[in-house]
């Protein structure tokens, strides 16, 4: 069986780098924020893994945290903060804890002193952010209205919300002194893209460049 190239399988083979988005018409920082979901498999994999007679010496993940986040700005926002620490309380099958000590620390870690000061210092205007959080919740509630799966049964969570709403904000905002290219949300909820291509397919965000990568997806087209 031909194992998916997914977002665990390019982390643990060393080709996060090429998850950028290059544009040669519009140099500039790709900035990656990182979903609960997407840490909680990077935890399931690294423990279901070493258990194999085949593991190939998978790094921790709080290791690839770090080594991600040393050459690309990895961002947390302050609720997957928060989910974190909530996962990090949770027993899987009676014996270890969701997410493990050490990468809830890497997470506090990255927003203390990354995604805390960067978010901080882009100084959104209170009605810029109400106005961005308007449309994403509308956008969220028109295209799963009637969806029994991520509609009226299972609701976009505020989390989500908060991360569309935050990656559309940062595309405006610069990155210490270099312009943003492209801001993408690492993510296994197949809800988000869907909610990421209706608002840039609408007039008000359709030069805003965010992007959605579906970390449970085999990712090779991502590629660069």
């Amino acid at each position: 069986m031909t194992e998916t190239k997914d977002f665990n399988w390019i982390t643990n083979n060393g080709y996060f780098n090429r998850l950028r988005c290059n544009d040669g018409d519009n140099p500039g920082k790709n900035l990656f924020l990182l979903d609960t979901g997407t840490v909680i498999d990077m935890e399931d994999f690294y423990h279901t893994r070493t258990l194999r007679k085949d593991a190939r010496g998978e790094k921790h993940p709080s290791k690839l945290l770090c080594g991600i986040a040393s050459s690309n700005p990895l961002i947390v926002t302050l609720r997957v903060v928060e989910e974190v620490r909530d996962h990090s309380k949770c027993k899987v099958n009676g014996h270890r804890m969701e997410i493990c000590y050490e990468t809830k620390l890497a997470i506090e870690m990255l927003y203390t002193f990354e995604s805390g000061p960067l978010l901080d210092s882009a100084n959104f205007s209170l009605n810029e952010n109400d106005s961005c959080a308007y449309q994403v919740h509308l956008a969220a509630r028109s295209i799963f209205r009637g969806d029994t799966r991520k509609g009226e049964k299972e609701e976009v969570s505020y989390t989500d919300e908060e991360l569309v709403k935050t990656a559309f904000l940062l595309t405006k905002r610069p990155y210490g002194r270099s312009p943003v290219s492209w801001v993408n949300i690492l993510s296994p909820d197949e809800h988000i893209p869907r909610l990421v291509n209706a608002l840039r397919g609408s007039d008000k965000f359709k030069d805003y460049r965010v992007r959605a990568i579906p970390t449970r997806h085999d990712l090779r087209s991502y590629l660069s």
